[in-house]
């Protein structure tokens, strides 16, 4: 019970971040579910039931037409993106690149993801702190440049986020929150989405918050 920042698989988490733009948390795992059943294998019990399904390999996802193929499950414009980054990976190192990224910086590690097509500062960092280990980044959302806009960092939360304004607030508020700011922004975000939207199950889960890696 509680909030928990998982250590995810790089390949996978790499995917769901793409599948998230303009997207909510029911929706995207709806279609990375959807994703698995078509194009994943299926994990067996003892009885022979199935009771869930891998994730697909990126050779499945680069294959030609995937692209019209996930669209015709739902993933829309995201499609383009799954199939081009898919064949990128698997031109400049697949998996085992990305796992090696989490013995690289920062800096290293977002400026290889940001090669990736469909893949912005945002998604890149997203990555760095749920599959590669780097805990101390502060992914930038609407949530954490009002963050920034109540510590004084940015004078408004409302203009347009250049590149420059989003690396200003997630260096400024990883300063703040320090070596753990990645954890920080996971329940401050959390916080938030209870401000906005009231739950009574999440506010309990709230009071009892635990971050495990």
């Amino acid at each position: 019970r509680g909030l928990r920042l998982l250590r995810q698989d790089p390949e996978e988490t790499l995917f769901a971040f793409i599948t998230s733009a303009n997207n909510n948390i029911t929706r995207i795992t709806k279609l990375l579910r959807k994703l698995c059943i078509a194009y994943g294998n299926p994990l067996y019990l003892e009885n022979g039931d199935v009771t869930n399904w891998t994730f697909p390999s990126l050779e499945i996802l680069a294959q030609p037409g995937m692209q019209d193929n996930l669209k015709k499950i739902g993933f829309g414009y995201r499609s383009k993106f799954i199939e081009l980054a898919a064949n990128w990976l698997l031109k400049n190192g697949g998996r085992s690149c990305l796992l090696e990224l989490r013995s690289k910086s920062h800096c290293e590690a977002q400026a290889f993801l940001l090669q990736i097509p469909g893949i912005g500062k945002k998604v890149a960092d997203c990555i760095c702190l749920c599959a590669l280990d780097k805990v101390n980044v502060v992914p930038v959302d609407v949530h954490m440049r009002r963050a920034a806009h109540e510590r004084g960092i940015l004078e408004s939360s409302n203009k347009n986020l250049t590149s420059k304004s989003y690396d200003i607030i997630s260096k400024s508020l990883s300063d703040i929150w320090g070596n753990y700011a990645g954890w920080a922004q996971v329940i401050h975000f959390y916080t938030r989405m209870l401000e906005s939207k009231p739950n009574k199950k999440l506010k309990q889960t709230l009071n009892h918050t635990i971050i495990n890696r």
